[in-house]
């Protein structure tokens, strides 16, 4: 007997709903004869103040006419935006409806109840032993420190500078000091000696795990217990002629020096954004392809593509002094019109970067790598 109510109710329910839909029908149909009906009456109207004469009376019923006339095309846009959204609403719809209605029926326990009342799907517990054990192998991984022994870390740092350092630079891995690098570490109270072999011999080859406050992550990084104690962090490498810099995991890279331009003069940002297909091949295919598709002429990416040199854009913001400074081309002219103040913006920006970087290499777990051609796509 329950079957037979609940069939009946389905009948009724569906019965309700064509019956609404045929009902609707009508009122659109209705509304769109009587638009057709109004918009001819509109059109006399108007045609018809252009037959009258010239006259003051003319003027003040063609003003009237057109005060109305303009509150019902406001109107009417409005109307023609709502009812476009609403039709394209209705298109998704249907859309996920035909989706729903051509995909498999799933069997009759794909959603059931647990013992505690619980709403559940049979692959809920794999999904969720999934996710667990993945979240605990991240946390394994992310708190794995990998220390080296100091004199592994000395070693590796002779070899980037092998025979491409200075006198002043070779004190850190060796015993022969320069006067200029005993200043540097000295306080001037006669102890630069015991200072330089203090430097020589300190635990920055260690690695410390420490929290970064401003932005709540764990990074391991060497130390040192003075900051007279820190040690350069540009060195030249004779072997790969270049400028380079060390980054945490054992990452290396070489200082770019690629074109800056004025983003306040120059409005052209080509080559300033790696494009998204790579290579100019592939990039032409594409474009071919979308205007094939819209009938259109083939535009011109203006995206670097592998192999160009990239361009990096100057902004005031950074150096409000010379938006473009660091030009290799301009920089010695433009260095007499810099500030005090633009170089700490630029430092600001070019710092926090710098760390930004860092964190993502080691979130990703990115090491060993030597990044020598940043300035190119």
């Amino acid at each position: 007997m329950a079957g037979i109510n609940r069939n009946k109710s389905s009948y009724l329910e569906k019965e309700t709903i064509e019956y609404n839909v045929n009902n609707h029908i009508q009122e659109l149909t209705k509304y769109d004869s009587e638009l057709n009906n109004l918009f001819g009456t509109i059109v006399k109207i108007f045609t018809k103040l252009q037959l009258q004469d010239h006259t003051s009376n003319t003027i003040e019923s063609s003003n009237k006419l057109l005060n109305i006339g303009g509150n019902i095309l406001n109107n009417i846009k409005k109307h023609v935006k709502t009812i476009e959204t609403l039709m394209c609403e209705c298109s998704d719809f249907t859309d996920r409806i035909t989706d729903d209605l051509s995909s498999e029926k799933p069997n009759d326990n794909f959603v059931y109840h647990t013992a505690h009342g619980m709403l559940s799907f049979p692959d809920r517990e794999f999904i969720t032993k999934t996710i667990l054990n993945y979240n605990k192998k991240d946390k394994a991984q992310s708190t794995k420190i990998k220390l080296k022994k100091p004199q592994d870390q000395v070693s590796d740092e002779r070899k980037l500078v092998s025979d491409g350092r200075s006198t002043a630079e070779s004190k850190l891995v060796s015993d022969g000091r320069s006067t200029s690098e005993s200043k540097l570490v000295s306080d001037g109270s006669g102890t630069a000696e015991s200072r330089n072999t203090n430097l020589r011999t300190s635990s920055f080859t260690d690695l410390i795990r420490i929290n970064i406050p401003n932005i709540n992550y764990y990074l391991n990084v060497p130390y040192v217990n003075d900051v007279s104690e820190i040690p350069h962090s540009i060195y030249y490498v004779k072997n790969q002629p270049g400028l380079y810099i060390r980054l945490p995991n054992n990452n290396i890279a070489r200082i770019p020096f690629p074109e800056i331009v004025d983003s306040k003069k120059e409005y052209d940002r080509k080559h300033s954004i790696r494009c998204k297909y790579v290579t100019k091949n592939e990039c032409s295919i594409q474009r071919f392809k979308i205007s094939k598709m819209y009938n259109s002429i083939v535009r011109v990416c203006n995206f670097a593509h592998m192999g160009d040199p990239l361009i990096k854009i100057g902004y005031p913001s950074r150096c409000p002094g010379v938006p473009r400074f660091g030009n290799p081309e301009s920089l010695f002219n433009d260095i007499k019109y810099v500030e005090y103040n633009d170089i700490k913006n630029t430092l600001m920006y070019g710092l926090n970067d710098l760390i930004s970087s860092i964190v993502w290499l080691d979130y990703t777990n990115v090491q060993d790598q030597i990044f020598n051609d940043l300035d190119i796509a």
